[in-house]
């Protein structure tokens, strides 16, 4: 009996609340995208206001955020599965919110890596909840698409944080002067900082409003992250080469999204806000479409040509990654520039889901949660902390400051790892997951 009403209190849930729940939570990954990009479209005034050299932003903008997103993510996680769920993520929402503002009254690089380093750990509170609401509100029917639209925020966002970041700072940037109550004359990356963050105060009270805390579904107690990593070292052939495909493409995507808006300032003369709306209208567009156009092929070529693998599809993503890399840095007139910059979002923004899924068809289901916090903390640590801070790197080494040149090294170099790696996997034999094992993951792809 007790059973029955506690799957009858689920139904009532899963139908009048669970795309309630999904729609805020796909708003706040968004606005997390928002809050952790926009940095990328005031680099410019920023560093020449602060005098924040190269290095200094790519440590704002990778490590500082990512070094505490994922050292906090695992355990943050863990709470996801053990205490209300809501509340976690409306006070992680609360904090990066309002460490985005406190952004804006920065007056050196201290306070700056600070707030981003708070960022990071209000934002780590976001996923593990919200995928965990979702497994309880929505039936297994239902639960792909859920998270496919959820997934679909972290690009969504990122586009928009170019585009609405950009048009934010172009309109204050158009003021002669800027007063704040309280702090007096800002200036307009000071103004935007605040824009973009106390919004997510509105969005906290909304989830608070209108999102109930479901109950949870009966399933295995989860397992130690030390029997996790056990398993991992175990199975290592199967997991690292996987593990090593999601992070390149983190790396390479966070080089291109941290120096892109940059780049165009320098290298065209545009306006930051101008400059960030091309590279935002490219990543609404060309980028959105990839991780949808990448799962569509997957399935077409498995079901017709049962001999391509889901890696096959990888490498020709990425071959369309390393030309759309080279053709966007050379010196071209901005529109064939741009073009071949819709190449490169389209191909590597394909790349992201496909490791993932291989991931959780070979992962047991009842580390499947763990294995792929893990994977996210691999592409936190690695590809968001070296992706912006290998451009300044090699531009400065190799190219005398110059970004464009730096900027496509850095996305050849992954590229052609992960190519290198891919035919590994497809002609290595014993050095990569077997056979069987690609076949049955690209089917579910």
């Amino acid at each position: 009996m007790a059973g029955a009403m506690q799957r009858e209190t689920v139904s009532d849930v899963t139908l009048k609340g669970s795309w309630t729940t999904l729609t805020l939570l796909t708003v706040a990954y968004v606005f997390s995208f928002i809050d952790r990009m926009a940095v990328s479209v005031i680099v410019e005034p920023m560093r020449l206001d602060l005098g924040l050299s190269d290095i200094q932003i790519g440590l704002l903008q990778g490590a500082a955020f990512s070094v505490f997103y994922a050292v906090f993510g695992l355990p943050l996680g863990r709470l996801a599965d053990l205490y209300n769920r809501r509340l976690i993520i409306i006070v992680g929402l609360c904090l990066w919110s309002l460490a985005t503002a406190v952004s804006g009254l920065a007056s050196g690089f201290a306070l700056l890596f600070l707030a981003r380093c708070l960022v990071g750990v209000g934002e780590a509170s976001l996923s593990p909840s919200a995928l965990s609401m979702f497994a309880d509100m929505f039936s297994s029917k239902k639960l792909g698409r859920a998270v496919g639209i959820y997934t679909a925020g972290s690009i969504f966002g990122a586009g928009i944080a170019l585009l609405v970041g950009g048009a934010i700072y172009s309109y204050y940037a158009s003021f002669e002067a800027l007063r704040a109550p309280f702090l007096g004359e800002i200036e307009a990356w000071q103004a935007t900082f605040f824009a973009i963050g106390l919004p997510g105060l509105l969005l906290a009270v909304a989830i608070y409003v209108f999102i109930d805390e479901p109950p949870r579904r009966k399933r295995e107690e989860a397992t130690p992250l030390k029997s996790v990593i056990r398993y991992l070292i175990d199975n290592w052939r199967d997991f690292l080469p996987l593990l090593a495909l999601y992070t390149l493409p983190s790396c390479l995507g966070y080089a291109f999204f941290g120096w892109t808006v940059p780049y165009l300032v320098r290298s065209f003369g545009l306006e930051p806000g101008t400059a960030g709306a091309l590279f935002g209208g490219v990543m609404l567009t060309a980028g959105v479409a990839g991780p949808i156009a990448s799962g569509f092929v997957a399935d077409f070529v498995q079901t017709r040509y049962r001999s391509i693998t889901v890696f096959h599809v990888l490498g020709i993503f990425y071959v369309l990654g390393i030309v759309g890399g080279i053709g966007a840095y050379l010196p071209l007139p901005l529109p064939v520039a741009m073009a071949f910059m819709a190449i490169l979002a389209f191909g590597f923004t394909s790349t992201f889901a496909l490791p993932m899924l291989q991931l959780q068809r070979r992962s047991p289901a009842r580390m499947r949660g763990l294995v792929t916090a893990i994977t996210l903390m691999s592409g936190a640590l690695c590809g968001m902390s070296l992706g912006p801070l290998l451009v300044p790197i090699v531009s400065g080494a190799l190219f005398d400051g110059m970004l464009g040149p730096a900027i496509s090294t850095v996305i050849v170099f992954c590229s052609l790892s992960a190519i290198g790696l891919i035919a590994m996997l497809i002609f290595g034999g014993k050095g990569g997951p077997s056979s069987a094992s690609i076949s049955a993951g690209s089917s579910q792809a």
